[in-house]
């Protein structure tokens, strides 16, 4: 068990001492010794230099901007599966899932891709008129009626085209569109449906990952089709401009949620990331927790916003129930995020933090516990104070970017830094530490 003593000291705006966890995973990109790491396949994210690399199984990734290289810390993602049986869009050039369409023709991987290997989709404008496309056809990838999909792939225009500015990534049957000009990094509207959302982010060497959100219609098949297109969102391209333009495509994936997660390679069948779970348990969470007071605070980034309910974890500490447990998640469906406690099945304070989930911003959050003296902290503003929460009894382990008592309530974002403090800190040393 850890030592307290009654020696600690507290300036007025800061605490003289050093939080009993301090996990700073942005710097670090390493996870502490206490912490058990669980996944059960590989996974992408990416690395210093922007490109995308391949963490092995049971092994933790530390993401990173695509384009700046700023270190973003420890990234949790739910289970997902690439239901293109092929994200190689190679695999069209001789037809055998991939249909190369219209007057296109591939040119093979000879163009350096998202992870730095020759493996980019190269296709070419002949000279003909009509469109060019890559597609699979309508009714060969099956999908759960009227949910929530997401399609993404990196593309990139030749620098030099000036007719060919871009892609569209388009569904049928249940026909949805979106145009994404290459050449810009920017959106052209949508010409066709009604997707949900949509998303164009860059990487190096001129490459952005596309994607759209769609919800699928009652027929449980569904198309993937990707057009090239002019500046106007055109598929309609006109042979003497348009002749010997290049565009590269990479990394095809269709899943069913709210928004695209990390890159799920897939080769012949479809292909699932496992499920990610960081644990501090036993007697390494007994080494810094007190359980008569304490303060945890947490800095994370959401990459993308479940939609209805389903809760996205910055930490919880329980005894692997709902009944005893302290938890700090932002709500999905856009929900503000929240400092919770309960205490032998009853709910004991539920204070709001202020911060809507938003995907992409940077949050600091934090909660105080104490008998009767409950705060939750965001950003240097205080939530109304609880004086009468009991505290939770029984916990033995923290759940860091999910919730160790469900298979849901994952982070799908990156968490920079969280550190526990074995003191009821001051209001003011709260405010001062999340500012």
């Amino acid at each position: 068990m850890p030592l307290f003593t009654p020696e600690l000291e507290f300036s007025d705006d800061y605490p003289t001492i050093e939080p009993s966890l301090k996990l700073d995973f942005a710097n670090a990109r390493a996870l502490d010794p206490r912490i058990t790491f669980t996944r059960a396949s590989t996974a992408t994210y990416v690395g210093r230099d922007g490109l995308i690399k391949t963490a092995g199984e049971d092994e933790a990734r530390f993401d990173h901007d695509p384009t700046t290289g700023e270190s973003l810390g420890l990234l949790i993602e739910e289970s997902r599966t690439n239901l293109l049986s092929y994200s190689d869009l190679t695999s069209g050039a001789s037809g055998s899932w991939w249909v190369n369409g219209g007057p296109t023709v591939s040119q093979g991987s000879n163009v350096t891709a998202p992870d730095g290997t020759l493996t980019a989709w190269n296709t070419v404008y002949n000279g003909a008129f009509g469109d060019g496309n890559l597609y699979r056809g309508g009714g060969e990838v099956t999908t759960t009626n009227s949910t929530s999909y997401t399609i993404s792939v990196w593309a990139k225009a030749n620098p030099s085209n000036t007719y060919v500015a871009g892609i569209a990534i388009r569904t049928f049957n249940n026909d949805h569109r979106v145009n994404f000009n290459l050449l810009t990094g920017s959106y052209i509207s949508s010409t066709e449906g009604s997707p949900t959302s949509y998303s164009i982010i860059p990487y190096p060497n001129g490459w952005y990952r596309c994607s759209m959100t769609f919800t699928s219609g009652t027929d449980g098949n569904q198309g993937v089709q990707f057009y090239l297109i002019t500046s106007t969102g055109s598929t309609a391209l006109n042979s003497a401009g348009a002749n010997g333009e290049e565009i590269y495509m990479w990394g095809a994936q269709m899943e069913a949620g709210s928004f695209p997660t990390s890159y799920i390679p897939t080769s012949g069948s479809t292909a699932t990331r496992g499920q990610e779970k960081a644990l501090i348990s036993g007697e390494s969470f007994n080494s810094f927790f007190n359980s008569t007071e304490g303060f945890i605070m947490g800095t994370y980034k959401l990459n993308g916003v479940n939609t209805g309910t389903d809760w996205q974890t910055l930490v919880t500490i329980d005894n692997k129930t709902a009944s005893n447990r302290m938890w700090i998640y932002a709500r999905g469906g856009g929900d503000i995020t929240q400092w919770i406690g309960s205490s032998g099945g009853a709910t004991q304070f539920t204070p709001a933090l202020g911060a809507n989930a938003t995907a992409g911003v940077e949050r600091t959050v934090g909660g105080a516990y104490a008998l009767n003296d409950m705060i939750g902290v965001y950003e240097g503003t205080l939530t109304a104070p609880d004086t009468n929460a009991l505290l939770p009894v029984g916990v033995d382990r923290m759940g860091i970017g999910y919730r160790d008592d469900t298979s849901s309530a994952f982070m799908n974002g990156t968490i920079k830094k969280l550190f526990y403090y074995p003191k009821r800190l001051t209001n003011t040393q709260l405010q001062t530490l999340t500012q």
